[in-house]
């Protein structure tokens, strides 16, 4: 049982101390058990922000393979509108691709029917963006990626503009237009190639394959009805993933080694003499 004490110093009786029952002491530990795990979350919460925030600091030096480069803020805007035309021509393509895939009394046809080249052409837009942004170190690589971009968005807008009917409509009755509208899609493989070389995605290397794949097959005619359908699901699917999951990498994945960038900027002279530097 539980006593009173006196204290040795005031002479007064201190209240009575009762001991902890068994399942109080449980309870005890149990809430200081949560406690900790909740502090432990929270730390490691703010330890990830702190990261993502580190990853994405402007000013930030980097060890590349010709010196030290710094992550400017004109850096990160032209990542951002890189990731932005990748995502606005993603959404562009799954509602295009859910218009086509639900018939001629779908709810999206109804409202979207008649902006369907609107859609169209606006994704394309946003995708030249991204390929305008697109560092790539091969120059040559980067501008042929371009004409081939460039070649069959200009195709696209012809046909939409003077066929006086959508653009998906068209091409579904006259499949030799993607003769000149390929090199669009074209440029799509190159970049989910870059993309699955440089990062290891998944969703690139599919979309690599799935596009010309998809095109191909709507050239030939060897697509049709539920198969064609299906791969269109896929290409669109893929390509959302690929544009969605570049907001979860670090900025400067999306910038590569900037020093390399500025070495090949330099004159050729220049070039040897920090070869020579970095030789020594």
């Amino acid at each position: 049982m539980a006593s009173r004490q006196t204290c040795s110093f005031s002479g007064r009786t201190l209240p009575e101390i009762r001991p902890l029952r068994l399942h109080e002491q449980t309870c005890s530990t149990r809430s200081i058990r949560r406690s900790l795990a909740s502090q432990k979350t929270r730390a490691v919460r703010r330890a990830v922000k702190c990261s993502a925030a580190a990853e994405t600091q402007v000013g930030r030096k980097y060890n590349g393979q010709f010196g030290e480069w710094t992550l400017e803020e004109s850096d990160r805007q032209e990542v951002l509108g890189y990731r932005t035309g990748l995502s606005l021509a993603a959404v562009a393509a799954v509602v295009e691709t859910a218009i086509a895939l639900e018939g001629d009394a779908g709810l999206l046809r109804g409202i979207f029917g008649d902006w369907q080249n609107f859609i169209i052409i606006f994704g394309a837009a946003s995708l030249g963006i991204s390929m305008h942004l697109i560092h790539i170190y091969v120059k040559p690589l980067k501008q042929f990626m371009q004409l081939m971009y460039l070649t069959g968005t200009l195709a696209a807008v012809y046909f939409a503009a003077s066929q006086g009917m959508a653009l998906p409509a068209y091409i579904g009755e006259h499949h030799s237009s993607l003769w000149l509208i390929g090199p669009f899609f074209a440029a799509i493989t190159g970049l989910a190639f870059k993309e699955g070389i440089c990062y290891g995605k998944l969703e690139c290397a599919a979309l690599f394959f799935v596009t010309p794949a998809m095109i191909i097959g709507d050239m030939s005619g060897l697509l049709s009805g539920v198969p064609q359908q299906v791969v269109h699901i896929i290409f669109a699917g893929l390509f959302a993933a690929f544009a969605a999951g570049k907001w979860s990498q670090p900025i400067k994945d999306d910038i590569g080694d900037k020093s390399v960038f500025e070495f090949l900027a330099l004159p050729e002279e220049e070039q040897q003499a920090r070869e020579q530097q970095i030789g020594q």
